[in-house]
């Protein structure tokens, strides 16, 4: 697991590829995700959004879900229809106020939104 101080480093680097696709052979973070039953109340930052680190230029306000990236929250919930249907995806609670920055936030627990594990990464708790 990255610690908060390497994970400071890769985010500031605006020319180093910080998030990729699923299919990009050429990700910057190679080491492996644990296992899902492991997750739960795991420390994550968030990397990018949907794999990427810069919003469409059509996204709404209420969607541009990409100005969290970089803030670290809490995986509190893996769903096994959300994995497989959604492309691997966990609840994560954000440690900031997901509501007052405008953005939309639909689900039960708040500041809660489903992220991808592909766009989140994993910090020791040591670090956080």
């Amino acid at each position: 697991m990255a610690s908060i101080s390497q994970l400071k480093g890769v985010i500031s680097k605006p020319s180093m590829p910080v998030c990729l696709d699923d299919m990009n052979p050429f990700s910057t973070f190679s080491e492996k995700e644990p296992d899902l039953a492991a997750k739960v109340g795991s420390k994550v930052v968030l990397r990018c959004y949907n794999g990427s680190v810069s919003a469409p230029s059509a996204t709404r306000p209420a969607e541009h879900y990409w100005q969290l990236i970089g803030t670290a929250g809490e995986v509190v919930r893996v769903d096994a229809v959300a994995q497989s249907v959604e492309r691997g995806r966990v609840l994560v609670r954000f440690h900031t106020d997901v509501c007052a920055l405008g953005l939309a936030c639909h689900n039960e627990t708040p500041n809660a939104l489903w992220i991808r594990t592909s766009d989140l990464q994993w910090i020791d708790e040591t670090d956080f």
